[in-house]
């Protein structure tokens, strides 16, 4: 057995991800999808709700001022979140916060959901607060 550092066997040069690339050409079109929906998804969580206005003060039966509620707690974590990010991002990089954030978006809307499936007001501005949370955070964590 050949040891020497042109032997094929210990060529580390090879991308490792070069040979599932050519052998699967499905795992580019299903990296694009997730890669879009990063992009797509935040901007979702933020414009869906004033699109649906009147149907959320009809269904919950709320005021202007509830309304507007759902709003504001969404946008008071949106204050401190840019500092928890740039701290978290520097600590664990890009990829990770993102990763995480992701998903605690993914539990906020999850939360959000429940909360109108079941009609509990309460239950919809916390998951609002947690969508919204992750929001700012992952916008940060892309463009670094």
């Amino acid at each position: 057995m050949d040891l020497s550092p042109r032997s094929k066997s210990l060529d580390i040069t090879t991308p490792i991800l070069q040979a599932s690339w050519d052998q699967s050409p499905h795992i580019k079109w299903i990296a694009l999808f997730f890669g879009s929906l990063t992009i797509l998804g935040p901007f979702y969580i933020s414009v869906m709700p004033p699109v649906m206005a009147t149907q959320i003060l009809e269904f919950f039966a709320i005021n202007n001022e509830q309304y507007n509620l759902i709003f504001t707690l969404g946008g008071i974590p949106n204050l401190f979140m840019p500092v928890v990010a740039g701290l978290l991002i520097d600590s664990f990089g890009s990829r990770p916060v993102l990763l995480i954030f992701n998903i605690i978006g993914i539990i906020g809307q999850i939360v959000q959901y429940t909360g109108c499936d079941n009609q509990h007001y309460e239950l919809l501005l916390v998951g609002r607060v947690i969508s919204t949370a992750s929001l700012s955070t992952m916008l940060i964590a892309r463009s670094k």
